[in-house]
């Protein structure tokens, strides 16, 4: 089974739209703040989690479904996706920061 680059950039999508939730940002923020003796910035760690969730996402999801591992151009989707966002991403990472 294959995973067309369409339905792979829409999963992606999904999973920002997910982890950019109120609630899930939330969470985040209070995990993040309880780690802060570890972590100098906590939104920008709330940043890079969630970075590291989309790129383990998406190899879970070509492991899972395709049985093998990221072709060049999903790796370039993923990482377009998350530089086209990242501002928004961090924007809303701030606006939940208190």
């Amino acid at each position: 089974m294959s995973i067309d680059i369409v339905t792979f950039r829409g999963l992606i999508e999904k999973n920002i739209d997910f982890q950019l939730e109120r609630d899930n940002l939330a969470n985040m923020h209070t995990i993040f703040e309880e780690l802060r003796p570890a972590i100098a910035n906590r939104e920008s760690a709330i940043f890079g989690y969630i970075v590291g969730f989309l790129i383990s996402s998406a190899w879970q999801l070509v492991h899972t479904v395709a049985k093998r591992t990221l072709t060049q151009e999903e790796i370039h989707e993923v990482t377009s996706i998350i530089l086209r966002r990242g501002l928004e991403i961090r924007s809303k990472i701030m606006e939940t920061s208190t």
